[in-house]
């Protein structure tokens, strides 16, 4: 994939999108929605979105009543590019927050 077409993903519509598919519950949708760090990443370039995303959903899994397993921290900041974090947003830190939803979305 070429990187002009990286450069033109928006990851906000990305990460909701996820949401859908995965069908999280309205008050997650809302919790991200209303987080600080996602409302400043929206309309930004995807690279800046990148890190107010990353800030957002720590946020999330700091609000929670649990520590989140080094694994799941580590896929906010391992990926060197935007096509690999919206991977590891799709395959790892969606699913661990859907499959924990009642505890960071109440």
């Amino acid at each position: 994939m070429s990187d002009t077409i990286v450069e033109q993903i928006d990851l906000c519509n990305e990460l909701l999108a996820e949401m859908r598919k995965l069908e999280f519950k309205p008050t997650a949708f809302t919790a991200v929605e209303l987080n600080k760090f996602f409302i400043q990443a929206k309309g930004l370039p995807n690279h800046m979105q990148r890190s107010y995303l990353i800030l957002a959903l720590n946020q999330i899994f700091t609000s929670g009543p649990t520590v989140v397993p080094w694994e799941i921290r580590l896929g906010l900041n391992i990926a060197h590019d935007q096509q690999s974090w919206l991977t590891d947003l799709k395959l790892v830190l969606l699913p661990f927050l859907k499959m924990n939803q009642d505890q960071f979305f109440p």
